[in-house]
């Protein structure tokens, strides 16, 4: 529930950077640098943001698939 800006993504690929590796595929699932209006529960601003477990899964499953 991080936003893709400053958020857990960003302190994962800062630590990979300076330990020098290099990961094959990299991907940051976050809120986007966006201003919304919409408030509710959790579970609905997850499923609006796309990160939901259903919503995540499908993702991942797709950026396999490139590979």
């Amino acid at each position: 529930e991080h936003s893709i800006i400053g958020g857990l993504g960003s302190a994962v690929a800062e630590v990979v950077a300076d330990r020098g590796l290099r990961p094959n595929a990299w991907y940051r699932f976050g809120i986007r640098d966006v201003f919304t209006t919409k408030s509710g529960s959790q579970n609905y601003l997850r499923k609006m943001n796309g990160l939901d477990a259903i919503h995540v899964a499908r993702h991942i499953t797709s950026l396999l698939k490139r590979f």
